[in-house]
């Protein structure tokens, strides 16, 4: 019996140690930064929030009556060919509130986009958090017309929003 409680402790404890988010770590879905949790599941973008304009600005207002928001984010091309050219070897990275998403465990999902291709991350967030918060997207394009690299910041801050007195 003496010869089996080690290898069960070593393999409880690599079990418990493998579901642990470590500081450092790549957040995934269902990883949690305080009480909000990123997710895949929303309804709602932030674009149809804020504008381009607002988010890099950092004047966009999000009611914390929101129960998910999401904040992803993508490209866009006139064909679905052009789209995929752009994207063949692209790299992208992804921060929220400083932290480092592994996006790729996001996965993303294809829209049209006012007549365009868009290929969009499928990132979102639940339980928005009041105050500031920072998302940060860089990316490089190896193809396409637009090579390169580049960045795109969304900063928004999570308002209380008073209840309406009713009649």
């Amino acid at each position: 019996m003496k010869k089996l409680g080690f290898p069960i402790c070593t393999m409880l404890l690599a079990g418990l140690l493998a579901s642990c988010v470590f500081p450092g770590s790549k957040l995934k879905p269902g990883d949690s930064v305080g009480d909000m949790q990123l997710t895949t599941e929303f309804d709602l973008n932030i674009h149809y929030l804020c504008s381009f304009e607002e988010l890099a600005e950092g004047t966009c207002q999000i009611p914390d009556t929101l129960s998910e928001i999401g904040i992803s984010t993508g490209w866009f091309e006139i064909t679905t060919d052009a789209l995929n050219l752009t994207w063949l070897d692209s790299k992208w990275t992804m921060t929220f509130d400083g932290r480092e998403v592994d996006l790729p465990s996001f996965g993303t999902f294809d829209l049209d986009w006012e007549d365009q291709k868009a290929r969009v991350w499928d990132v979102g967030i639940t339980n928005p958090a009041p105050g500031k918060h920072t998302v940060r997207y860089e990316f490089y394009f190896k193809n396409g017309p637009e090579r390169g690299n580049h960045y795109l910041d969304y900063i928004f801050t999570v308002v209380d929003v008073p209840p309406t007195a009713s009649p």
